[in-house]
């Protein structure tokens, strides 16, 4: 890919970025990566546990080296643990397009930047949510978990 396709894409992903910033989960671990994905993915619709998702893993190295800004916060996926690892991005279209180049090289490069989650993984990380406490899980998301897992069952 050139380097203006790579513009390109990073403008049109990045275009829409509100003053909120981009939000992504922080994880240290393969399991934690899984419970980002699955925890983001409650009330999407057409989401099928039958099919893998896939999530980007972006190195906190690089978001220093592109100084781009990592802000904190609490995330609203109704599942506490996971939400407690979420943070805003805020930087340029430019600095975007820096990060997009960048890890478009290391994947090229054979860095394993792109992880795909099974199905399986998926449901028995909602069979997980669903025995967490009602401290841990927000009521609307116990019904979404219980609610894709019914689908899955059938």
């Amino acid at each position: 890919m050139d380097t203006a396709s790579v513009d390109e894409l990073a403008a049109k992903t990045f275009s829409e970025v509100s003053d909120d910033g981009v939000s992504v989960f922080l994880a240290t671990d393969a399991i934690e990566e899984v419970e980002a994905v699955a925890a983001t993915s409650l009330g999407r619709h057409g989401l099928s546990i039958r099919r893998p998702a896939y999530a980007l893993r972006v190195p906190r190295e690089a978001l220093a080296e592109f100084d781009i800004q990592v802000i904190e916060s609490h995330g609203d996926t109704g599942v506490e643990h996971v939400d407690s690892r979420h943070a805003d991005l805020y930087a340029s279209i430019e600095q975007y397009a820096a990060l997009v180049r960048y890890l478009l090289n290391e994947q090229l490069q054979g860095q394993d930047l792109v992880r795909a989650i099974s199905g399986a993984a998926l449901w028995r990380r909602f069979e997980l949510f669903a025995e967490l406490p009602d401290s841990g899980l927000h009521a609307s998301s116990r019904k979404q978990v219980k609610s894709l897992l019914r689908q899955a069952r059938s």
